[in-house]
């Protein structure tokens, strides 16, 4: 599962060697919204990449196919500048392929949240799991 790989990948690099992101723990959000969310923001970011690689290209071609509508050829001929006609006109209708694709995503990125939360947040199993692969030792996480 890529969203499990990438999170120990950047729990290791981050936490650990940069210590950019908390190490363990959790906030509740009611405490301190702003540290709730700088406590999930690691696994956010390792949930999210995957599919950002994904929406780029078929946002492109969909891009690059609406410029050439008879609609865009219109709009410019009108006199709008090309940062109107891009916004108003291209960017409007090219977003259906990319928004189709995140409906489809929603689903994986929910299966990969159970995974990488259990990773990246401060929940006993995952913290004495997290210790024990860092320390290089091969031994099971508790399930307790």
């Amino acid at each position: 599962m890529p969203a499990l790989v990438l999170s120990v990948v950047l729990w290791a690099l981050l936490c650990r060697q940069l210590e950019l992101f908390p190490f363990d723990g959790h906030t509740p959000l009611h405490e301190d919204p702003a540290r709730w969310a700088w406590h999930l923001a690691l696994p956010w970011i390792a949930i999210a990449l995957p599919f950002a690689g994904a929406y780029v290209p078929v946002l492109r071609a969909s891009m690059l196919e609406a410029r050439s509508a008879d609609w865009v050829r219109t709009a410019r001929a009108k006199g709008l500048r090309e940062g109107a006609v891009v916004r108003r006109h291209v960017l409007r209708t090219s977003l259906a392929a990319p928004v189709s694709l995140l409906g489809l995503d929603v689903s994986h990125a929910i299966g990969g949240y159970v995974s990488t939360s259990r990773t990246c947040s401060g929940s006993p199993a995952s913290a004495h799991w997290r210790r024990t692969a860092y320390a290089g030792s091969t031994s099971p996480p508790s399930s307790r």
